[in-house]
């Protein structure tokens, strides 16, 4: 009987299961249909933008304070 229930279950899965091997936590959004993939481009964009931003303000500041033992 377990046998039985391995086989059917090994048959599901194999044509009924999606390959997610080598992919990535948004690609399997996609996949699965979570969200389409334009609106996940775009998030990614919107998030790229962002740290882009901070990364630009972060970098002013550094220049803005000087650095130990400097005289200003």
């Amino acid at each position: 009987m377990f046998g039985v229930f391995c086989c059917a279950n090994f048959c599901f899965a194999w044509f009924f299961i999606k390959e997610t091997k080598l992919k990535t936590l948004e690609e399997m959004d996609i996949l699965f249909g979570a969200v389409d993939a334009q609106r996940r481009a775009e998030n990614i964009e919107n998030a790229i933008t962002v740290e882009r931003k901070e990364l630009q303000l972060h970098d002013h500041v550094d220049q803005a304070i000087p650095a130990e033992g400097e005289k200003v």
